[in-house]
């Protein structure tokens, strides 16, 4: 099973993998702790930074997904905010991305310090995502604005999708 297999599993609501009851520290950490990868520090970090970046863009409806599958751990996060193509943009320091395509600004998020708020220390959480992906052989499926961006490894590929989808989903592979 790939990214994209989850990813179109979300689209069409027959998530392949485990929805938590809700998006809270406490059960993230819990279900993490359950499946024996609570003491991966970077791992931890990288799924905090989306988790808190959903819930700083989109306020309510965030949905989040993890199951171990023999040697893989996959995760999917999804929200109903405004998506990467619109809030990175609107950060002032980074004004060469404005008309930018949704996939020039998907793969521009994915360095390091990139952020649609400007604050300084954000930026972080699809930057880690993403060197994780390089350090670990995983892979990586970012939508937003009826565009895809995949990463395995340290390769990129973009997708644009048949329809427009609402807010962000992220999802990752990672082998454990």
């Amino acid at each position: 099973m790939n990214v994209e297999d989850i990813f179109y599993s979300l689209l069409i609501q027959k998530p392949l993998i485990t929805e938590l009851k809700n998006s809270s520290d406490q059960t993230i950490f819990e279900s993490l702790d359950s499946l024996g990868i609570a003491s991966n520090v970077n791992l931890v970090t990288v799924i905090e930074e989306l988790v808190y970046n959903a819930r700083e863009h989109a306020k309510i409806n965030i949905k989040v997904y993890i199951s171990k599958i023999f040697d893989s751990l996959y995760f999917a996060i999804t929200d109903n905010g405004p998506g990467i193509h619109n809030t990175i943009p609107c950060n002032k320091n980074l004004s060469d991305l404005k008309g930018k395509s949704s996939a020039a600004i998907m793969r521009t998020s994915c360095e390091e310090g990139i952020s649609g708020t400007g604050v300084v220390g954000r930026g972080v959480g699809l930057y880690l995502l993403s060197e994780q992906c390089s350090l670990v052989s995983g892979e990586i499926l970012i939508a937003c604005n009826g565009y895809v961006l995949i990463q395995r490894q340290s390769i990129f590929m973009q997708k644009k999708l048949n329809s427009e989808i609402d807010g962000t989903i992220i999802c990752f592979r990672f082998p454990i």
